[in-house]
């Protein structure tokens, strides 16, 4: 009680000072996600130590800050996005929660399941600041800042100390594990494509993003970025649509042709071993051995890597059914948003199949998936927002136009007119 005391008082001494200094939302957006990402870092043991809740906690009440900020304002734009983005949250915490609730009430950990259901609601206040109260461009530069800053430091922490940079040859650098890593990098990459205009600084981050990306040997993170990537420029209006198309179709012809060119690779991130087949596997024998009702959270003796997997060895059926449901809800209201959402979220789901990280409400990678998707779609939003109501908006102006125009002609008769 005395640690949980000193963390509240703390709290609210932070959100004093941020509301008497109205820093921007911005900054607060960037210092609520390394807050996010401090809560899982390289340290061994301070998961166990109520640490990393107490981070995750803290990181909610930064950002609170901005609710009471008066220069902080959402445009209009954005508004009229404000509930879907509000029901996906809401939807995908839910998800979530039913998830957790088969594979903990189902199997007599009632504890576990209050905890969580602790967790999902700030996972609700998390996501809900984010879509009531920041403007999307500043959520997006606050969550492209704070992980360009992980990326940078991550590659300097690997040069200058690999004994604890490096797991293997593979860079953790201030994560837990390269996997996180490279988690990180598919979204910093996500941040990047949606800027409008590419210029020096953002291929700079971009290179870096990559050598994390390659260093890291994250395989999912590796897939989810060239998806990612390839289906963005391809999709792009622009001259340079063409070559981009021409460019990822010759280089899936090549690698078709000869795989040896990358299977025999000696990068880290190339190599062919299938790493989930133990994941797979276990999951089988679990589901087999339990007549399809799942082990209950936890409680599985190998780590199964996959959030598919790992809910049907949690849960059973019963949540391999939720989790179909939780990617029905992360399509549907990306694709509710537009093409650049739908692009993002398709890649994470692709991510998700082979890392179990979408089955807790407040993982670090959870939360910093729900930022950056509040981002994307905002931001996107906005830049639509001229366009509102498409056809309709688009009928009634040709309508005005044409009466207008016949309405001139009545007026004005030609020389030939009888």
């Amino acid at each position: 009680m005395g640690l949980t005391a000193e963390a509240g008082l703390l709290g609210a001494a932070v959100l004093f000072l941020l509301n008497v200094l109205f820093i921007p939302a911005s900054a607060m957006v960037a210092m609520s996600i390394i807050l996010v990402v401090c809560s899982s870092t390289y340290l061994e043991g301070t998961a166990s130590t109520g640490l990393s809740e107490i981070v995750r906690f803290a990181s909610v009440l930064v950002l609170a800050g901005v609710i009471w900020n008066p220069a902080v304002q959402v445009p209009s734009g954005e508004l009229r996005q404000v509930p879907n983005c509000i029901q996906f949250v809401r939807a995908l915490t839910a998800t979530i929660v039913a998830y957790l609730a088969f594979s903990t009430v189902g199997h007599g950990m009632y504890w576990e399941f209050l905890l969580y259901i602790a967790g999902a609601v700030l996972a609700v206040i998390y996501g809900s600041i984010f879509v009531r109260w920041i403007p999307g461009a500043q959520i997006r530069n606050g969550v492209f800042v704070a992980l360009l800053l992980v990326m940078s430091g991550s590659v300097a922490f690997g040069l200058l100390r690999p004994s604890d940079g490096l797991l293997g040859d593979r860079l953790r650098g201030l994560t837990v594990n390269p996997n996180l890593l490279g988690f990180y990098t598919v979204l910093t990459f996500a941040l990047i494509l949606s800027y409008q205009r590419f210029n020096s600084w953002l291929f700079a981050a971009g290179a870096v993003t990559g050598v994390a990306l390659v260093w890291s040997g994250s395989r999912a993170a590796l897939v989810a970025t060239v998806l990612l990537v390839t289906a963005n420029l391809a999709l792009r209006r622009g001259p340079l649509r063409p070559l981009w198309l021409l460019l990822g179709m010759s280089s899936l012809v090549l690698v078709l042709a000869h795989p040896g060119w990358v299977t025999e690779s000696d990068l880290t991130i190339l190599r062919s071993n299938n790493s989930r087949t133990d994941s797979y596997e276990y999951t089988m024998a679990v589901l087999k051995g339990t007549e399809w009702r799942g082990i209950g959270l936890d409680a599985e003796v190998v780590q199964v890597a996959s959030t598919p997997l790992r809910a049907l060895t949690h849960a059973g059926l019963v949540g391999g059914i939720v989790i179909l449901a939780m990617y029905a809800v992360i399509i549907y209201c990306s694709a509710k948003v537009g093409r650049r959402t739908l692009l993002f979220a398709g890649a994470m789901v692709v991510h998700s199949f082979f890392e179990g990280w979408l089955l807790t409400p407040v993982g670090p990678m959870t939360m910093c998936f729900l930022a950056t998707w509040c981002a994307l779609a905002k931001c996107e939003s906005a830049a639509s927002a001229p366009a509102a109501h498409g056809w309709s908006s688009w009928l009634r102006r040709r309508a005005v136009g044409s009466a207008g125009s016949g309405l001139v002609l009545a007026q004005h008769p030609t020389s030939n007119s009888p």
